[in-house]
């Protein structure tokens, strides 16, 4: 089970003083032109990554954001930024909750902080239950993805997903379609009016090494941080310059990268936030997919 405040308690030692950046107010917008089915399929599959067994999550409560470790102007400025997106992609805000649920902790030492939010809690909030009626959602993270959280780079992040059982379903595991060695989760509902079951993201921990941001303006970094917090792009993935998630390469800022949302991650988050949430991995990033081309007029 997730042991909140002792993570919270190591992000505090962690930050120790807080991080102050000059703040760059240049601005610009990139204008993306039509992208092949192939470009568009594979974007949406890097920015949907699952573990084995499981549904894409997203967000079904509204978004909470705290951020830590930096001056508050600046700490306003990642929040009116994820505020604005959110509004421009229809997710529910919530700027005065009591609980937040996207933590964001600025550091000049990114490996630092994650080494002590991982010796506090190795499952980095896998082991949300937040139901008590499937042990689905308590998988540890994977060695790989805290290999990736442990390379250096300017921002990491990691998720908590749990699993959402609808009234009167159960849960099951069956092979479906072309898609045999990655099961999706099937239901039986009793009630036709009962919320499918779906898996939904639960919390969202980003850390930011400051150190490591570049010439990156503070706009840049405020919608790629919206876009990680909102979707759940994978982080070993080199992504294509339609996508401010290009902004990063190889752990150093890319000057030439965009420097807003694009039109195509607009279009994308759209897509995920529309698309039907029970099915299999496959299915909702071909709806997306198809939503997405369909946005640019094919």
């Amino acid at each position: 089970m997730v042991r909140r405040n002792g993570i919270l308690g190591a992000v505090i030692c962690a930050i120790g003083a807080s991080v102050v950046l000059q703040a760059n107010a240049a601005t610009e917008n990139i204008t993306v032109h039509a992208l092949s089915s192939a470009e568009v399929k594979a974007a949406v599959k890097a920015m949907t990554p699952v573990r084995p067994n499981h549904q894409i999550s997203r967000w079904n409560r509204p978004v909470c954001p705290k951020v830590y470790g930096l001056n508050p102007i600046f700490s306003d400025i990642i929040i009116q930024h994820l505020q604005s997106n959110a509004k421009l992609v229809d997710i529910a805000f919530d700027r005065n909750c009591a609980q937040p649920d996207v933590y964001i902790v600025a550091s000049n030492d990114g490996d630092d902080v994650f080494r002590k939010i991982y010796q506090i809690n190795p499952t980095l909030w896998q082991g949300v239950d937040t139901n008590g009626a499937t042990s689905l959602n308590l998988d540890a993270i994977s060695a790989a993805d805290t290999d990736l959280l442990r390379k250096d780079r300017p921002v990491r992040w990691f998720r908590s997903v749990g699993v959402e059982v609808s009234d009167g379903a159960y849960v099951s595991y069956l092979p479906t379609g072309p898609w045999k060695n990655t099961p999706t989760i099937e239901t039986s509902d009793v009630s036709a009016i009962s919320l499918p079951t779906r898996e939904e993201t639960k919390y969202v921990f980003i850390i930011i090494d400051v150190s490591r941001t570049g010439s990156m303006t503070w706009g840049a970094l405020s919608d790629y941080i919206s876009f990680v917090a909102f979707a759940q792009p994978d982080m070993a993935t080199a992504f294509e310059p339609f996508s401010i998630m290009a902004d990063f390469e190889n752990g150093r800022y890319r000057a030439d990268a965009p420097k807003t949302l694009t039109p195509f991650d607009i279009a994308a988050l759209k897509a995920l936030y529309a698309s039907a949430p029970n099915q299999s991995p496959e299915q909702e990033r071909n709806e997306m997919v198809q939503n997405i081309l369909r946005r640019s007029g094919r």
